[in-house]
């Protein structure tokens, strides 16, 4: 920009003036880029999409809409500020604010007090609303016959004691409370169609198959198939039964699980892909009637490095491998799988 802008605080009148950057210098302000996102919000009207559409009962009039507060926080978690107590950095620079277009910005409290009284109804409002404007935004998908949806979980520590949150898998603060979303992607576009929060206590597979139906329910009609790719976390009996009813191609990593080293064990036929990496197959038995395929995928470890995982019942040879097992209903081959 070719005009200085004050850091110090002063009285605004209200006015929103419109900023165009330039960037000629340097030393640019790590800010510059939310000119875009600026431009971004305004072409589609996204705070006034959210003024129509999200409600919160009971909530007194202040000096920012729920629009507002809203947007705020998505300039926070598009710029690396997640947290409330992190945007403290977007209230001190006016020439972000002005930039944007905002003639202040909310402080931490304002913040926290806004989604503390945010309720489940409004969380699912909201998840309508972007489901919505994905739908708008990418003309629902016109011109794919067939869609990817990959699957996926992530583990939240929180720090306090936030309602739903609950101790259980967390790799990274263990013992520390946690959530545990469910989260679905299209794979094709990276798009975020859809979520589901969950205390941290509950396993990666907990509620996965509802939420499949819920989703694939909402995709448009005109894509006859679906694909499903999810990690090991998922590979659950339930889900995979519903799979294979409803005609749904997938591919599941199996965990390393002693019957599944067993299985191995006895593999003889091995395809070389290059690089030295090998596939084979074997038979995954679900029930009498439904019978699957196992891709086993290995990779010969270098000399002097050891696999990434010590199975007990693999790698007791001279050469070894490394291992990853895919469960699927696909016709592909194994390389292709």
């Amino acid at each position: 920009m070719k005009e200085n802008i004050s850091q110090k605080a002063t009285k605004s009148k209200g006015q929103i003036v419109e900023v165009r950057e330039q960037f000629t210098g340097s030393n640019l302000t790590r800010f510059g880029g939310a000119g875009l996102i600026r431009r971004f919000f305004r072409r589609h009207n996204v705070e006034q999409i959210l003024d129509r559409n999200i409600r919160i009962e009971g909530r007194r009039r202040g000096k920012y809409s729920v629009s507002k507060l809203l947007v705020s926080c998505l300039y926070g978690m598009l710029l690396g500020y997640s947290r409330p107590y992190q945007m403290k950095t977007l209230r001190a620079d006016k020439v972000f604010q002005k930039i944007v277009g905002f003639c202040s910005f909310p402080v931490q409290s304002t913040i926290s007090r806004f989604l503390s009284s945010v309720r489940v109804s409004v969380a699912h409002q909201i998840g309508a609303l972007n489901f919505d404007l994905i739908m708008k935004l990418r003309k629902r998908y016109k011109g794919y016959r067939e869609i990817t949806l990959d699957l996926d979980s992530h583990v939240i520590p929180v720090y306090g004691d936030q309602q739903r949150a609950a101790t259980g898998y967390n790799p990274k603060k263990r013992g520390r409370k946690s959530y545990h979303p469910l989260v679905c992607f299209v794979g094709e576009t990276r798009d975020y169609i859809g979520g589901m929060l969950r205390s941290g206590k509950h396993h990666s597979s907990y509620g996965c198959v509802e939420f499949i139906k819920g989703v694939v329910r909402k995709l448009p009609s005109h894509i006859k198939r679906i694909r499903l790719r999810a990690d090991s976390g998922f590979f659950n009996t339930e889900l995979i039964k519903y799979l294979v009813k409803e005609s749904i191609e997938f591919a599941i990593v199996v965990p390393m699980q002693p019957w599944v080293q067993r299985k191995i064990q006895h593999m003889t036929s091995w395809t070389s892909i290059g690089w030295g990496i090998g596939v084979g197959q074997c038979d995954y038995i679900v029930n009498s009637n439904t019978t699957l395929r196992m891709v086993v995928v290995r990779q010969r470890v270098r000399a002097n490095r050891g696999p990434r995982k010590q199975l007990r019942l693999l790698n007791i040879d001279e050469v070894k491998y490394d291992y990853q097992v895919i469960v699927t209903n696909s016709g592909k081959s194994p390389e292709g799988v």
